[in-house]
């Protein structure tokens, strides 16, 4: 009898930090607007939660915001800067294998 109280306590307790692990909505903006881009190690349901409340937000904004917040987040991907000659630019090794002669 104890066994089965406790298995359900523990799924209760599982099921219960599951449903409210990522609640975005009590967070402010400028918070959410600093997680972009730095949800790599969080659960698809925690992701999901994110980006249903960050586009909440947006479809809110006002312009003036939406220039603020809006953009590649700071600490988002590690790429080629935009007009260097990344991989995929003609010209490079990874484009067509013609490697820029």
């Amino acid at each position: 009898m104890i066994k089965k109280i406790s298995i359900f306590a523990g799924a209760l307790l599982f099921t219960a930090s599951a449903l409210f692990a990522a609640d975005y909505s009590t967070m402010s903006t400028e918070e959410l607007a600093s997680m972009r881009g730095k949800m790599q190690n969080a659960t698809v349901q925690e992701r999901s939660a994110f980006q249903n409340e960050w586009q909440k937000r947006v479809q809110t904004m006002s312009a003036e915001d939406r220039q603020k917040y809006l953009g590649r987040p700071q600490g988002a991907g590690q790429g080629a800067a935009p007009g260097s000659r990344g991989a995929n630019k003609p010209g490079s090794k990874g484009f067509g294998g013609r490697g820029g002669r």
